[in-house]
């Protein structure tokens, strides 16, 4: 409430109203747009035959996003009765000589419930498992591209003339680390610009969202790129380098997720402890590559956003 002015409207059709601000902006709908009041004006007649005529009957309208918005909008209609009945006039109109204020104490959240974020029932949606797969795919195609200049140069030898002629390895290793971020950081723009293109649900442009996602590639790739160099010594050739740090950031940034996800839910569906304990075992061990993290985080942003 602290990041937007309160803006007070009169409006014709409430209903319509809303509905039309959505259409525009759904973004803004949903982050904005919290509560709402619509004073009617009806008539209502008793089972002994006592009829009221225009009386103003009070409903309360509010956004189910924030989980605030449902006692806000009843307490500000309790002050607007309370305005009515002994309301004083101040530079806002009338304000209630009493108002009611209310003071919100969320509960803490438990540690355990943060590292199992993706374990809640409302998790279930499939845009976050989207987004996660198919941009730990991606990102991981590109980053698996990082392995080929050091297994190439065991070929022709060119990392072992350099160190003869005097070369510092930290040097050597240092201006490919480089060379490869910046070629991975303009390959993202294009990636998070044709993200913001195409977001018709506005997951990476609300809730700061758009920050999160930038800072968490860059983290991904300060990870990756050094894994894409280890693999380089395993691997004998480019190829054999190539698809192994592909079928690596599938297993860990698709599948693997998805397990963790479905015996943690299955688990505490049916109250399993086998389940769950594999779901910690197969997080933990997957933890130690960078593509499950990664795809776990986007899972999150999608959620949060």
């Amino acid at each position: 409430m602290e990041d937007f002015e309160t803006h007070l409207s009169r409006q014709g059709n409430l209903t319509n109203t809303i509905l039309d601000k959505a259409d525009e902006d759904l973004a803004v709908y949903r982050s904005q747009f919290v509560v709402a009041g619509d004073f009617q004006k009806r008539g209502h007649c008793l089972a002994n035959g006592f009829c009221f005529d225009d009386y103003v009957e009070l409903v309360g309208v509010y956004n189910t996003v924030p989980t605030h918005a449902r006692p806000i909008v009843q307490n500000l209609l309790s002050n607007t009765l309370m305005a009515h009945l002994e309301g004083v006039e101040s530079g806002y109109g009338y304000v209630p000589e009493h108002p009611i204020t209310v003071t919100n104490h969320p509960l803490d959240t438990q540690q355990t419930w943060e590292m199992s974020i993706l374990t809640d029932d409302l998790f279930i949606s499939g845009y976050p498992f989207a987004y996660g797969v198919a941009l730990s795919i991606g990102i991981g195609i590109l980053v698996a591209a990082f392995v080929i200049f050091p297994l190439s140069e065991k070929v022709t030898n060119a990392k072992q003339v350099q160190m003869m002629t005097g070369l510092d390895p930290a040097t050597f290793w240092l201006s490919n680390v480089l060379c490869d971020y910046v070629l991975y950081a303009a390959s993202v723009a294009l990636a998070l610009l044709l993200l913001v293109v195409m977001d018709e649900m506005s997951y990476f442009t609300t809730n700061q969202c758009a920050g999160t996602l930038v800072f968490i590639l860059l983290l991904y790739a300060l990870c990756a790129i050094p894994m894409s160099y280890a693999v380089s010594y395993v691997a004998k050739n480019p190829a054999s380098g190539f698809a192994l740090i592909i079928v690596l950031n599938v297993l860990a940034g698709a599948i693997a997720p998805t397990a963790v996800w479905l015996l943690r839910l299955f688990g505490d569906h049916d109250d399993t402890t086998g389940l769950i304990v594999t779901s910690e075992i197969v997080r933990y061990l997957f933890l130690l590559m960078p593509a499950f993290p990664f795809a776990r985080s986007i899972m999150s942003v999608i959620q949060v956003g």
